[in-house]
């Protein structure tokens, strides 16, 4: 079996490949940006480290690549997983540092994580602003456990309601279909925490850094036959 974690000139791909050789058992891992390589995986996984704009400029700057990209998930529908930044780009469109076009590949728009939110009467102790609203922290940075709606997807195969993994961003993903929302994570509002459609399946946080449930969600998604 094949593995190509796309690689466009992002930073920190190294560690998904680590991930992978984990887990891999006999199981080929290339990072590759050629479309040679890209027509014979059998699976295809996008990180993203950054902007959203940074990431697709740099997918675009490889030649041929996003055509066939498209190709070989949206026609041949090859296994497809993104994350962090790699999945906001399945969106249409992203407004972080301007509008930016996306994949496209799930309808819906990728928007700033609010930074403030209303609090109840458990929160009176915490600190607020002078509205009487909470002011969170952004990029929502580190652990935090997420909430799966109930669903049978083979990639969350033994990943437990409350399991924690590793967050990193200042944007999420608003699908504008919320049965593509698998799984949520509350940061001030319920954000969409994992997407998926079809063969395409995309997680905000990173796998790759969250220990023993993330290795397990990669190895899931490397079983999975869509």
């Amino acid at each position: 079996m094949k593995i190509v974690v796309i690689d466009y000139g992002a930073g920190n791909v190294e560690s998904v490949t680590n991930a992978l050789s984990l887990i891999k058992g006999d199981d080929e891992i290339i990072l590759s940006n050629k479309i040679t390589d890209l027509k014979s995986a059998n699976y295809l996984i996008l990180p993203g480290v950054g902007a959203f704009g940074d990431c697709m400029a740099g997918l675009k700057s490889q030649q041929g690549l996003l055509p066939e990209l498209r190709q070989q998930v949206l026609k041949e529908k090859k296994p497809f997983l993104g994350i962090c930044v790699g999945m906001q780009v399945l969106a249409s469109i992203g407004h972080e540092d301007g509008e930016h076009q996306g994949l496209g590949f799930i309808n819906g728009s990728v928007e700033k994580i609010s930074s403030k939110f209303e609090f109840n009467e458990a929160m009176k102790s915490s600190p607020s602003d002078q509205g009487g609203r909470l002011a969170l922290k952004i990029p929502h940075m580190g652990w935090n456990n997420i909430m799966i709606k109930p669903n049978k997807h083979a990639v969350l195969k033994n990943i437990a309601e409350g399991e924690h993994f590793y967050f990193a961003n200042s944007f999420h993903f608003i699908a504008q279909n919320e049965n593509n929302v698998l799984a949520q994570v509350e940061y001030g509002e319920n954000l969409a925490a994992i997407i998926a459609k079809e063969n395409i399946f995309a997680v905000q946080f990173h796998p790759e850094k969250s220990g023993e449930a993330g290795l397990k969600l990669l190895k899931n998604f490397l079983n999975w036959r869509p």
